[in-house]
């Protein structure tokens, strides 16, 4: 089975916004069977790593190049070592 994955950024800064990313953090979402990649764009779905938009926020409407959170790509590559 094949594993579908966005990347999707949500509203926040990493705590030290050094990177020139300015401290936006990409996560991994799986897109599910029968689920549409816009239904998780400005949705509350949870990443790989478990982060979620808090309060009022939502998933950026905007996929991102490549996922760059360390726990979602730590998920990934365990995902793609069981394969």
């Amino acid at each position: 089975m094949a594993l579908t994955i966005i990347a999707l950024e949500k509203a926040g800064r990493k705590s030290s916004g050094w990177n020139g990313d300015h401290g936006k953090i990409a996560h991994a979402l799986e897109v599910k069977d029968g689920q549409r990649e816009r239904d998780l764009e400005g949705g509350t779905t949870a990443a790989l790593c478990g982060a979620a938009p808090s309060g009022r926020g939502s998933w950026s409407s905007h996929q991102s190049e490549a996922v760059t959170c360390p726990k979602c790509l730590k998920k990934l590559a365990s995902a793609v070592a069981l394969n």
